[in-house]
Formats: structure tokens, sequence, C-alpha cells
């Protein structure tokens, strides 16, 4: 059997709309990174010379270049630019997930709550629309989607 991968294609970023109750495909990920950092203490005591080591805390951090969703119009486009700078704009924190999409058998995902701490719009006239942003995640990144039912 041969391998298979999942295609940066199949990643999709989504942010969960708190009126539809949903999560909301907002873009296609070009490239995205996501990476935990567990932050240690060291301790000698003077009975035990061996250095001691102890996870005391833990940090994400993720990024993202993103073609925006086409739905049918431009406006679309819009709206879904918009949600992402206006999370900026007003400084607000919501969920957001890196997931396969749809139609794909694979599956990645992962779920956090976070602040966009950047993005940047860049338009080439030939090209796609690409929007960079970067995440301050607040709180435990997670695999399981908060918000299912069962």
């Amino acid at each position: 059997m041969a391998e298979e991968y999942l295609a940066g294609k199949d990643v999709l970023l989504y942010k969960w709309d708190t009126i539809d109750m949903e999560w909301e495909p907002i873009a296609c990920a070009v490239s995205n990174s996501f990476s935990t950092t567990l932050n240690f203490l060291e301790s000698i005591t003077k009975c035990d010379e061996s250095t001691r080591r102890r996870p005391t805390s833990k940090t994400y951090a993720s990024s993202a270049d993103l073609i925006i969703v086409t739905k049918a119009t431009q406006e679309t486009d819009k709206v879904y630019y918009n949600a992402l700078q206006d999370a900026a704009d007003n400084m607000t924190k919501a969920w957001y997930a890196f997931r396969s999409s749809e139609i794909t058998n694979k599956t990645v995902e992962k779920y956090f709550e976070a602040y966009i701490e950047s993005i940047e719009i860049t338009a080439e006239r030939e090209s796609n629309t690409e929007v960079s942003v970067s995440f301050g995640i607040d709180g435990d990144a997670v695999n399981i989607d908060p918000f299912a039912t069962t």
C-alpha cells in the first residue's frame, strides 16, 4: 500500500461563528505553522546535586499564509477577510481551527482560542490575494472540537 500524505491544499482555517454556532471556513492555507513549547524549571539541591527538570508551562504559536475562501462572489471574499481584520482591529479573541477540508478522508485538527497579533494582505495583479496572519494563542490548543455535540 502506497503512503498517502495530507496535502497543504486540504488544510483550511476555520473561525467559530458565534451567531450561527458553526465552524465557518475562512481560508485555504498556502502554508501554516503550529508550534508547542514547554518551559522547564531546573533545580539543584545541596543534598542531591543532579539537575532536576520539570515542565512548568506550555506556550503555543501559530501563523499562516492564506488564500481567502471564495463562495461564488467577490463580496464573500471581503466578508471572510473582514472577519479576520475585524478580529484584529477590535482586539477580539475568537476560536479558530486548522482542519482538513470536508472532501478528504485524512484528518488533521487543531483548535485554539486566539487574538490576531498581526494581519497583512498581499494583492498582486496576476495571482491570488494572500493574507498572512499571526495568532496569539490564549490557553491550550486541543485536537478535539470544543463545540462538538455528542
